[in-house]
């Protein structure tokens, strides 16, 4: 099984009580995730085969 966005398996943390990125970063990181729960944004599986050589 994999589990990401889609499923509630992975998600971002929104709760801080400090805030630290402007607004207009969140706003796009949620834009990024709601396309990557659509899945109008696809991403590539990576499991880092490449550096563990």
């Amino acid at each position: 099984l994999q589990y990401g966005l889609a499923s509630g398996g992975v998600d971002l943390v929104t709760e801080a009580k400090v805030k630290v990125l402007p607004e207009a970063i969140e706003q796009r990181v949620m834009e990024l995730r709601q396309q990557i729960i659509d899945g109008t944004l696809k991403i590539e599986l990576y499991d880092g085969r490449d550096v563990w050589q």
